[in-house]
């Protein structure tokens, strides 16, 4: 931590060379801190310095647009509620994030911690940018509901590929999701043979984030309306620390973004 603390004052105080100091904001807006500290438990601040040690990849959802972006948490200084972030990706390098709130999550495996924040300045790094937010508050999602189900319809609803032994490959799409399971529909005219509960399925959530995942088949559905098709429901056996976090960020920025556009209609 001491570490880090003296790269953060090298940063602010005398910034090397090849750091370029980002547009300062307007006089006052830095200065005014719009809430008072906030009171933190021991294991949320372990989960932060535990987020900056490992390099987890976090989601940060904008207030403004609802769009949902990635980062990784560089560094965090207690007595100021700051955070430093790393570039926001997919990148905009071209758009100013200055006094853009967002809704930052931060997965572990008891919960999310949920961090409103407001970026308050920016600086280069090796040519890239990073942004000093301000904590605002925070809220914990506990371990009973870390687990919505979520549901899923239209156009951009994930597409599943599913593996069973001795049975051809069913493509098929994402009904709902949480993390424990999911179920999928498979479209065809015949009730697949299933010879095994055992195999693995593959979610294209996005072109960034595609899940394969050992599952075990707990039921299998052959319907005929509306149109004939074979519903599965599927639970995933223990998943990677790495790729339980991705899930998790997932379900919880998918549950922010369409509440968000709730509110918006």
């Amino acid at each position: 931590m001491a570490e880090w603390l003296n790269k953060w004052q090298r940063w602010f105080r005398a910034p090397p060379p090849q750091i370029v100091p980002a547009p300062i904001p307007e006089p006052g807006v830095w200065s005014l801190r719009q809430q008072p500290l906030l009171i933190w438990e021991t294991a949320e601040l372990d989960l932060l310095y535990n987020c900056e040690r490992n390099n987890t990849l976090c989601s940060a959802t904008e207030d403004a647009s609802g769009e949902t972006l990635q980062t990784v948490v560089l560094g965090f200084e207690h007595d100021t509620q700051r955070i430093l972030l790393d570039e926001f990706f997919p990148a905009h390098h071209q758009r100013n994030f200055l006094g853009q709130k967002f809704q930052l999550c931060l997965p572990s495996r008891g919960g999310v911690l949920v961090l409103e924040v407001i970026v308050r300045d920016a600086i280069w790094i090796a040519q890239n940018p990073a942004y000093v937010v301000e904590i605002l508050n925070k809220k914990r999602v506990s371990d009973r509901r870390i687990h919505p189900r979520l549901t899923f319809s239209g156009p951009e609803t994930p597409s599943v590929d599913l593996l069973l032994p001795l049975t051809p490959a069913l493509r098929g799409q994402l009904l709902d999701l949480s993390s424990k399971g999911c179920a999928i529909t498979c479209f065809g005219p015949q009730k697949p043979q299933i010879y095994s509960r055992k195999g693995q399925c593959r979610i294209r959530f996005s072109e960034t984030f595609v899940m394969t995942a050992d599952i075990q088949v707990t039921q299998v559905n052959f319907q005929r309306r509306p149109s004939r098709h074979t519903l599965f429901r599927a639970r995933f056996q223990p998943l990677p620390l790495t790729t339980q976090e991705q899930l998790l960020t997932f379900i919880h920025s998918y549950e922010s973004l369409t509440g968000l556009h709730a509110q918006s209609h």
